[in-house]
């Protein structure tokens, strides 16, 4: 089969969170200041934020070659040798050949190989490695068509890049821990979490680009097709991204595997990769012998250099400031390959940032007409309906609080009596503005001191005494916003007039249990600030005096209703999807206690299959990650398989 390569010539940008110019000389092109400065001030700090520097005559990077991919379903590694490019089948044993003009050459089959995602080559060895997403990393001769060996690896491994430097691998699955691991023996290295993406299909080792050495990983979040800059080795993800599929003909697509290679196209680094079962591409990453050099940044604060040393990071911040007015500039300076500067460039800004005076918040607490007499307020900063931070203070002996100090922003506040208090068995936790749930509660705006912000207390409501008793579990989702364990969290019991008739906290496990309830129809109410929810309701029949096993999920903005079935004991549970509908990405949480795997279907409402994968489990959660890239608007199914039990969940694509 013969192949047209396709090569567009588009204009490049900056690339890299520390920019590179050629060109011994320091020339005004070059010299560049850095981009899109901006500020914020929290109390007494001014924190700035801005872009490495940018050559405005080059808006995208260059798109080097894309070739359309032999096969479109499952084709999702890629890697080169510098002779051919090769892509790996995530579904299959296959690997497929292409010839560097796109011309398909054929298959590569190694025996007792299925399933390889990333590729990764080793030029010393002449060696293509990868993994079915297992902790098994294979060494393949593909001229050959022979598994050379294997390799015990730390854990399970999808995307993975070779770095000669220190003959080491980065590998991780999805958006597991980055693991480091040793070529030879499988040994963990060391370890770093994922950034602000995950989802990672493929890696690439980056050596070349200023400020490095990078890994660039190639993630399914955002657009699908993400390209991450990562700085080694701490692991760090820089804040450079770039939607590949933008520069492409491609759309609905997902990212796959990854590669660097020098001299594909003379004087320039490539990185190129897989957009699955679509392109096979290449993009100029960098030139191949840069010796203008960025060096980092200076911070001018009126005028006058604020840092003493050489700031690396594209962030900076001027603490401890006095109320009052204060202009700020930021500069970027380069230096040649032998560390001598070369010049400083013009200043990016300058932005004007204001510094008020810290602000008081505080009222009295009432419990009917008496005032609290031990108890804590807590205060939360919101930014919409985020909580960006949490205050507390105790109940002076007058039953009145205050938080000091604070900025002009918008918070909630509660008051909560103590457990010694002689109202903690009477009154409910309760918001300003009189309210149990943060969702009805007045928000406060605060624009100057404030001392009369009261709360009165809402009263527990009696409820008829009976053996009925209703239990569950809080767990964090995925995207929780929220760390550590799901300990401490207010429960309400509610009437089904809404009034509140218990509370609960909480325990280590996430418990919450009610008992001595009459029957009838109850509601019950997880609280935290931040994330909604609406009372689930719940009746207490002669038949079910007992409701056990209400799964609640904390999501990274509501709290959603999990399921409690019959599953195999190695099996704690299974959430539902959420978010649910979704139009990019939902996740779905198994808790189980054991190592053990599972077979994931996608079907839609007639029963057709529209993808499968294996997952392995490891023991306690497991968040799977759900893209609706390659899915219409419409309902769909999700199948857990394992053994003979199938567990399905509904989901909604929008």
């Amino acid at each position: 089969m013969i192949r047209t390569i396709t090569i567009y010539i588009l204009i490049i940008s900056a690339l890299v969170a520390r920019s590179q110019v050629t060109g011994v000389n320091a020339r005004a092109d070059s010299c560049l200041p850095p981009a899109n400065l901006t500020g914020t001030v929290d109390l007494d700090d001014v924190t700035l934020n801005w872009n490495s520097p940018s050559d405005p005559g080059r808006d995208q990077w260059d798109v080097q070659f894309e070739f359309p991919l032999a096969f479109n379903n499952g084709e999702a590694g890629a890697e080169t040798d510098g002779s051919y490019f090769y892509t790996s089948m995530w579904n299959d044993s296959v690997f497929h050949k292409y010839s560097l003009d796109g011309t398909y050459e054929g298959e590569i089959i190694i025996e007792n190989v299925f399933g390889i995602r990333d590729l990764a080559y080793v030029e010393s060895e002449g060696m293509m490695y990868g993994s079915n997403a297992t902790d098994v990393l294979y060494r393949m001769d593909f001229e050959n068509q022979i598994l050379r060996g294997t390799i015990p690896v730390p854990g399970p491994v999808r995307a993975v890049a070779y770095n000669p430097d220190e003959d080491v691998f980065y590998a991780n699955n999805w958006s597991s821990e980055i693991m480091v691991f040793d070529r030879q023996s499988g040994a963990l290295v060391s370890s770093f979490p994922v950034g602000a993406y995950g989802s990672f299909y493929g890696f690439a080792y980056d050596s070349w680009s200023s400020g490095g050495p990078y890994l660039w990983g190639f993630s399914q979040d955002g657009s699908g097709d993400e390209l991450v800059q990562i700085k080694l080795p701490e692991g760090t993800e820089t804040g450079f991204t770039l939607d590949v599929s933008s520069l492409l003909s491609v759309s609905g697509s997902i990212a796959g595997g990854l590669f660097t290679q020098p001299g594909m196209i003379p004087g320039t680094i490539t990185l190129g990769g897989v957009i699955q079962n679509e392109v096979f591409f290449g993009l100029e990453l960098t030139e191949l012998a840069p010796n203008f050099f960025l060096e980092g940044y200076n911070v001018f604060r009126d005028g006058l250099k604020v840092n003493n040393a050489v700031i690396q990071d594209t962030s900076f911040t001027d603490p401890d400031l006095q109320p009052g007015n204060y202009q700020y500039a930021v500069t970027a300076l380069y230096v040649d390959s032998l560390g001598a500067e070369l010049c400083e460039s013009a200043p990016a800004g300058p932005i004007d940032l204001e510094v008020i005076a810290a602000l008081v918040l505080g009222g009295n607490a009432f419990a009917g007409s008496k005032k609290i007499d031990v108890g804590m307020a807590y205060g939360y900063r919101m930014q919409g309906n985020s909580l960006v931070d949490e205050y507390s203070t105790v109940f002076d002996t007058l039953g009145y609080y205050f938080f000091y100090p604070l900025g002009s922003f918008r918070y909630y506040v509660k008051a909560v009596p103590s457990t010694g208090s002689a109202y903690y068995d009477d009154y409910v936790p309760t918001y300003y503005g009189n309210s149990i749930h943060w969702e009805n509660a007045s928000l406060i705006h605060l624009q100057q001191n404030m001392y009369n912000a009261d709360i009165s207390l809402v009263p527990f409501v009696s409820n008829p005494p009976g053996n009925g008793s209703i239990s569950g579990r809080i767990s964090a989702g995925q995207d929780t916003g929220r760390s550590g364990s799901m300990t401490g969290i207010p429960v309400l019991l509610l009437n089904n007039a809404g009034e509140c008739i218990g509370l609960d906290y909480t325990d280590n496990g996430g418990q919450f249990h009610f008992s001595g309830l009459a029957l009838g129809t109850y509601r019950i109410l997880g609280e935290i600030v931040g994330k909604s929810m609406s009372p689930l309701v719940y009746t207490l029949t002669s038949g079910e005096p007992d409701l056990q096993g209400i799964q609640l999920i904390v999501t990274e903005h509501q709290i959603v209703l999990g399921v409690d079935e019959v599953l195999p004991s190695w099996i704690e549970m299974i959430s539902e999807v959420y978010p649910n509908p979704f139009s990019s990405q939902a996740y779905i949480d198994l808790y189980v206690l054991e190592n053990s795997q599972v077979v994931l279907k996608i079907s839609d409402l007639t029963g057709k299959k529209l993808g499968w994968e294996k997952v392995e489990l490891r023991p306690g959660k497991n968040s799977i990650i759900l893209s609706a890239k390659n899915l219409k608007a419409g309902i769909y199914f999700l199948s857990i398989e394992t053994g003979d039990v199938v567990v399905s969940r509904k989901f909604v694509v929008l």
